[in-house]
């Protein structure tokens, strides 16, 4: 392995990986890579809308847009698990009570989560 010169190739390489990797005490100490922002020290006197009111809002929202995909005549297959995966909060059981597969489920409840967050963050 020596005489091959596989072991320099390790070593140099181990060495590499140490002071380039992000938890070397150099990277730590020297490599700062998130974004400087700068604080405005008058932020007292902005008003913000109360955390209460913005969930309130979101909620409503949430609502809004699964009435609109569950309208009268459609398959309101989405809102009804939702409705159940709230209950439950747990998607094993849900597919154990329903029979329905627990990968459909999953993948259902991330597709709704995907369209409530966008209409939220359209509508904020």
């Amino acid at each position: 392995m020596h005489a091959d010169g596989y072991l320099h190739y390790y070593a140099v390489r181990v060495a590499l990986n140490l002071y380039r990797g992000p938890k070397s005490p150099f990277a730590q100490k020297f490599r700062h890579l998130e974004d400087r922002v700068t604080i405005d020290v008058n932020i007292h006197d902005q008003e913000y809308e109360p955390y209460q009111a913005i969930v309130e809002r979101s909620w409503e929202i949430c609502l809004d847009e699964i009435e609109r995909w569950a309208k009268p005549g459609d398959f309101p297959y989405d809102k009804h698990l939702l409705a159940e995966h709230m209950k439950t909060w747990n998607m094993k059981r849900l597919s154990q009570q329903t029979g329905i597969p627990y990968r459909s489920i999953c993948y259902s409840i991330e597709k709704i989560k995907e369209r409530l967050k966008k209409a939220i963050n359209e509508n904020l």
